[in-house]
């Protein structure tokens, strides 16, 4: 269902009448794509490379828009992509402040970043969520001025001192972030995220084979989706 709406949206007469993109009409739209700017690249760990790459490799991929990636693009028959910043971004940063500034800082570079080609790509805007307001605002400016298509949040937000406090979407004081999502009427995608070792510790020290998306991902934010539905979100 998510994925149906937010292709609904993005093929929606709205969306195809506002902007040219390049439309073979056979190629594809794909979008959970990763990227990521060098003032977060500290994130990604040195042992997540797929089988045969390096991580080495992994990071100069993820910085690329303009070189590999669309390459491969037009390999494979991608006609538009939808690029995000890669898990946890601004949802593994505890300080309210650093992390509002943060998502400002991510939004305009990527931005800034495929501005030469929006025919091929679009964006996904990070955000805040410690605060459902800054949260709301940045949206808002990210749709309004930069053209962004959405939203991509990687899953609970972590806060506290400990870096172990974990803030999820679904609690009152997100009505005014859902409102203004509501009101723009763009989809905000749901992207798993590895947990805080904490939860992993607990949870999976016993079978590490069932970190990430062999079973972690699925279970932690199906937990974060069912809470949006329980709390009267949807």
């Amino acid at each position: 269902m998510l994925y149906t709406t937010l292709f609904a949206t993005i093929l929606a007469p709205g969306f195809v009448n506002a902007r040219k993109w390049h439309d073979t009409g056979s190629g594809t739209i794909v979008f959970e794509e990763a990227w990521i700017p060098q003032e977060l690249l500290f994130q990604i760990p040195n042992s997540v490379a797929a089988l045969g790459g390096t991580n080495a490799e992994l990071k100069a991929n993820l910085l690329d828009i303009h070189n590999q990636r669309l390459l491969l693009m037009n390999q494979n028959n991608i006609d538009f992509m939808v690029l995000s910043c890669a898990q946890p971004c601004i949802q593994g940063i505890s300080d309210p402040d650093v992390a509002a500034n943060t998502a400002v800082m991510v939004n305009n570079q990527l931005a800034a970043s495929i501005s030469n080609s929006t025919a091929r790509f679009g964006a996904f805007a990070s955000l805040s969520m410690h605060n459902g307001t800054v949260a709301a605002q940045e949206l808002k400016r990210t749709v309004t001025e930069l053209g962004f298509l959405g939203a991509l949040v990687n899953d609970y937000q972590q806060s506290g001192a400990d870096n172990a406090t974990l803030l999820f979407y679904d609690q009152p004081e997100y009505d005014v972030f859902w409102q203004m999502v509501s009101d723009l009427n763009v989809p905000i995608y749901f992207h798993p995220r590895s947990n805080i070792a904490q939860i992993s510790s607990l949870l999976y020290h016993h079978a590490t084979f069932l970190l990430g998306p062999a079973q972690e991902f699925a279970a932690t934010l199906s937990t974060h989706i069912l809470g949006l539905c329980t709390n009267g979100v949807f």
